[in-house]
């Protein structure tokens, strides 16, 4: 994770990690407990990984709002930004960056708006996202959606077989959608207006 040393994050001057927070399953034995203190732990060990990464000289901000709730992160010298973030896991803002696709492809869940979408419509999504990388185009994008090179390239090795894998893999694309981008804290409010006044 040390951003100058690697190429992958060269041209990246703010990374944020976002962790998942656990629920509970009964089919797995996972009481609420469990799954907070392993969330807690989880975090923890993130907060170590990006504090070593960043280095001593680096500036530490960490806060709690209401609005945005916590929210920790380390500025290196040079400006760039490791952030870490907590998520519920919600997807109904994430397909704010590709509506239209949406809209035909998961009608139900755009109508709707549930917070998850369901395995089904996950995999749907993984889909188009490794139909988009499988064309030999300079650029590979769903509408706002772009996909980097690096991406491209694991999607074209053709890894993720398993449809348990490929709805994992969705699951946490769409989170890293939800509260990574930056535009939906305008269009949000808006969209579900204009929904509301659609539907009366």
């Amino acid at each position: 994770m040390e951003l100058d040393a690697c190429d992958l994050y060269a041209g990246v001057e703010h990374i944020k990690i976002i962790v998942k927070q656990l629920r509970g399953y009964a089919q797995h034995s996972l009481t609420n407990k469990a799954a907070g203190a392993l969330t807690f732990a989880t975090v923890k060990a993130i907060k170590k990984i990006c504090d070593t990464a960043a280095g001593s000289d680096s500036h530490l901000y960490e806060r709690t709002t209401k609005q945005d709730g916590w929210t920790y992160i380390r500025t290196l010298q040079c400006g760039k930004k490791l952030q870490i973030m907590r998520s519920t896991g919600k997807h109904t803002n994430s397909i704010l960056s590709f509506l239209e696709w949406a809209k035909e492809n998961i009608p139900d869940f755009v109508k709707h708006r549930p917070l998850h979408m369901d395995q089904v419509e996950k995999l749907k999504f993984f889909t188009a996202l490794e139909s988009i990388s499988s064309l030999e185009t300079d650029c590979c994008q769903m509408e706002m959606l772009h996909i980097s090179d690096h991406v491209i390239r694991l999607l074209r090795l053709k890894q993720f077989g398993d449809v348990l894998s490929r709805n994992v893999l969705a699951d946490l694309i769409l989170i890293g959608l939800n509260k990574n981008g930056q535009y939906v804290s305008a269009l949000s409010p808006t969209y579900r207006k204009n929904a509301s006044a659609r539907n009366t």
